[in-house]
């Protein structure tokens, strides 16, 4: 017994068994820890879809607002608000007018500059007014408590303001794990295509 404890390394079939027995614990727990981050991801991207409707409803109810314009209230009509994070691409039951690309004209914007900085365009100048007195109505952000990146899977979230005024649903939109926006940019009755993320802003 003394002989055998003071024996120094393992035999070849020593190891042989204990990196077999790693190999079929390592072997169980991957697919299953890849289906908690999966997990994890969808819940994060629910949560922040979630977050981001709450703070286009308090910014709009603070301004007495029922649009969102590249100069407050009074620009030219937003018709798309995006987070930072790269463009998804648009499948067959999507629609291109979400992936469009930040521009000059006005029409896609950054939420950031409505939510967080107000300074929509990207210029002070475009400023929603603020409150001139207590009880006013005016922008009264930052309405999160930080810059809206991108969605867990490094893409931009996406909401269609354009229609706000109640033509269509507005819904804040990530394009999921598949990178495939397959949700129609308007409509009545809007649910989240394949495996997009959705909130429904009412």
């Amino acid at each position: 017994m003394k002989h055998l404890l003071s024996r120094a390394g393992l035999s070849l079939v020593e190891v042989t068994v204990v990196l077999s027995a790693l190999a079929l614990v390592a072997g169980t727990l991957t697919p299953a820890s890849l289906d908690l981050v999966q997990r994890a991801k969808d819940l994060q991207a629910s949560r922040d879809a979630l977050s981001i409707r709450d703070a286009i409803v308090r910014l709009l109810d603070d301004a007495g607002a029922v649009r969102i314009g590249t100069r407050g209230t009074e620009g030219a009509i937003v018709e798309l608000l995006v987070s930072g994070g790269a463009t998804p691409a648009s499948g067959d039951a999507g629609d291109w007018r979400w992936t469009r690309p930040v521009g000059a004209d006005g029409l896609v914007d950054l939420l950031d500059r409505h939510l967080v900085t107000n300074e929509p365009g990207g210029s002070p100048a475009n400023a929603w007014r603020g409150p001139a007195r207590a009880g006013d109505l005016g922008w009264r952000g930052a309405y999160t408590h930080q810059g809206i990146g991108a969605d867990p899977w490094g893409r931009r979230y996406a909401v269609n303001v354009q229609f706000l005024l109640g033509r269509n649903e507005v819904i804040v939109l990530s394009a999921g794990p598949n990178g495939i926006i397959e949700t129609p940019f308007e409509g009545r009755g809007l649910t989240g295509g394949g495996d997009d993320r959705v909130a429904l802003i009412k």
